[in-house]
């Protein structure tokens, strides 16, 4: 039998949990509930609006807690997502992000063409990635209400060596990967057009095709802020 990867694993999982939510859905969808909660939206700063089919899309920030073998201990990423939500709950859309700060790690490195064989090379490692977005909002027309997200997607990457100046060396590996991130999120429906989302969450990375990096290295926690702006 065939060993499950983690990466597959939560794969199943968020697949799971997306079906419990939609069967969660149609539920609702045939019990009678109150005129007022299904169609109006409390906000913050602003008016109550009535609670329509929205679309929304903003700026993004993640940070990417990593092992004590990277150096430092947290990168930075901007991005944004884009998006739609149908029946109040079900959220559909697309992501993607890029990691702005250098990751540095150590490792053997050996270039014959260069004369180089260090066992002890200093390295960095850059990404980015983006992709499907599928979710489930709680209690969305409540001024403060939880969502959980899942991203499915891939990246790309590329690693070099660190120079002695401290300059951006040859890039020896330029690998593609698998990711999958899910978050638990609260927002807040500051008004009727913008909302602000925080969350927390998780990352599994596919690393095989990274040179001397690791599941373990790449993989960690995920903090993230966004504004969402559009129609709801």
């Amino acid at each position: 039998m065939n060993k499950v990867t983690s990466l597959e694993f939560w794969i199943i999982l968020s697949g799971l949990f997306l079906y419990l939510c939609t069967a969660r859905l149609l539920a609702q969808s045939a019990t009678p509930s109150d005129p007022k909660d299904s169609e109006t939206v409390e906000t913050l700063l602003g008016e109550p609006t009535r609670m329509q089919l929205h679309y929304f899309w903003g700026p993004e920030t993640r940070i990417h807690f990593f092992s004590g073998e990277l150096s430092p201990s947290a990168a930075w990423l901007l991005g944004g997502k884009t998006g739609i939500t149908l029946g109040r709950h079900w959220l559909l859309g697309a992501g993607g992000w890029g990691k702005i700060n250098r990751t540095f790690y150590y490792g053997a490195y050996t270039d014959l063409e260069d004369g180089i064989d260090n066992p002890h090379q200093k390295m960095a490692v850059g990404y980015g990635y983006g992709g499907l977005l599928l979710g489930y909002v709680f209690t969305p027309t409540r001024a403060m209400h939880a969502s959980f997200t899942t991203l499915l997607g891939g990246g790309t990457s590329n690693q070099f060596i660190i120079e002695p100046d401290g300059d951006h060396g040859t890039t020896f590996n330029s690998p593609t990967f698998g990711i999958v991130e899910p978050t638990l999120n609260l927002e807040l429906n500051l008004t009727r057009k913008l909302r602000l989302e925080v969350g927390i969450g998780y990352r599994w990375i596919n690393a095989n095709r990274f040179r001397i990096l690791t599941e373990h290295q790449l993989n960690g926690f995920t903090l993230q802020a966004a504004l969402k702006m559009g129609h709801y």
